[in-house]
């Protein structure tokens, strides 16, 4: 199996109240999560592959408890690589080659499929957008002292107990693979964070 690793922005949306309980293995607050997660790679190799600059966004349909699977899965993989880079990405986020993301495969019951498309996503301008399917905006909640509230230490997978970074959607909307969902005020994540293919949970 090819050896990776990536250290990447991350922006994680859903359908949740502020409170979210998944961190803490706890059901969502709405019964089922609407879930968007983009990753962009910041620096990271597959093989002798550079992932530099690749994004990748996942879209899943989580039935209830985030441990419990069931989900269904869809994948955006941005088009501006070149034919190994997209393959690389692909296979990564697909759980194909290890790490944490072939832990979260294994609880998707149902793969919609992936596309390559242009995608755009930036921390610092706190967004995430596919053109003419996904549209992610938001605003952090402010702490103590004005830096922005986070989590620590919860059982995030992604985060794997370093600060997630909380805010809430000015703007959360998907209509693709047959998802047509607007989670507005809903819970945002984001951060950055490092995996590989020896970083399982």
């Amino acid at each position: 199996m090819t050896a990776w690793q990536i250290e990447f922005d991350y922006i994680e949306s859903c359908n949740c109240a502020a409170a979210c309980p998944c961190p803490f293995t706890g059901a969502p607050t709405q019964g089922h999560c609407d879930l968007v997660i983009g990753f962009h790679i910041v620096r990271g190799t597959f093989g002798s592959v550079s992932l530099k600059g690749r994004t990748a966004v996942m879209v899943v349909d989580v039935p209830g408890n985030m441990r419990a699977g069931g989900y269904r899965t869809e994948i955006y993989v941005d088009d501006g690589g070149d034919t190994a880079q997209r393959a690389a990405v692909e296979a990564i986020f697909t759980g194909k080659v290890g790490g944490v993301f072939e832990s979260l495969a294994a609880l998707t019951d149902e793969w919609l499929g992936v596309k390559h498309v242009p995608i755009e996503m930036r921390t610092r301008r706190s967004v995430l957008a596919v053109p003419q399917a996904l549209e992610i905006a938001y605003e952090p909640y402010i702490g103590i002292g004005g830096r922005t509230a986070g989590l620590v230490n919860s059982s995030q997978r992604i985060a794997m107990g370093k600060k997630l970074k909380v805010g809430y959607a000015t703007v959360s909307r998907i209509t693709d693979f047959g998802f047509d969902w607007d989670n507005e005020g809903g819970r945002v994540f984001f951060g950055r964070y490092a995996h590989s293919d020896e970083c399982a949970i």
